[in-house]
C-alpha cells in the first residue's frame, strides 16, 4: 500500500474527529474492523459496534478534539499515529489522552484493525477555565 495513501487516511482519521463527522470516520474502517481502546479492553468488532462507540463519545456531554499528528510511522500496510486527544466537558474541564494508535490496513485501504495504546497514569486532568 502506498505510504501517501496511508498518511492521508491517518490525517482523515484525525480530521473526522475535529469536524465531528461520524460518516467520514466510519468510512475509514472495513465492515469487520476490530478495535481495542485501550488495548486490553474488550474488542469492538464490526462497523455497527464502531458506530455505537462513536455515539458514546459524542453524546453532547463532551467534546473530543485531536491535536495534529505528532508522528506518523508507516511500514507496509501498517502505521503508528501519535497524537493527543483533548476530551472536554461543557465547562472546559476534562483530560488529555496521549495515545499511540496502531492501524492495520486491508487491500482496499480500509482500517481492518486499530489498537489504541494509552493508560491511566498518562492521562492528564485539565481544570475548567
Amino acid at each position: 500500500m502506498d505510504r501517501k495513501v496511508i498518511e492521508q487516511r491517518l490525517a482523515d482519521y484525525l480530521e473526522s474527529y475535529r469536524q465531528e463527522d461520524k460518516q467520514a470516520w466510519l468510512s475509514l474502517f472495513s465492515d469487520n474492523v476490530v478495535f481495542e481502546d485501550p488495548v486490553g479492553k474488550p474488542e469492538i468488532v464490526g462497523i455497527q459496534a464502531m458506530s455505537d462507540f462513536w455515539d458514546k463519545g459524542h453524546n453532547g456531554m463532551l467534546t473530543l478534539e485531536p491535536t495534529p499528528a505528532k508522528r506518523m510511522i508507516v511500514c507496509g500496510n501498517e502505521a503508528i499515529l501519535v497524537f493527543t486527544m483533548k476530551v472536554r466537558m461543557q465547562d472546559g474541564s476534562g483530560f488529555n489522552i496521549h495515545p499511540v494508535d496502531h492501524f492495520v490496513f486491508d487491500e482496499s485501504g480500509k482500517v481492518s484493525r486499530l489498537r489504541a495504546f494509552w493508560d491511566e497514569p498518562g492521562v492528564e486532568a485539565v481544570q475548567a477555565g
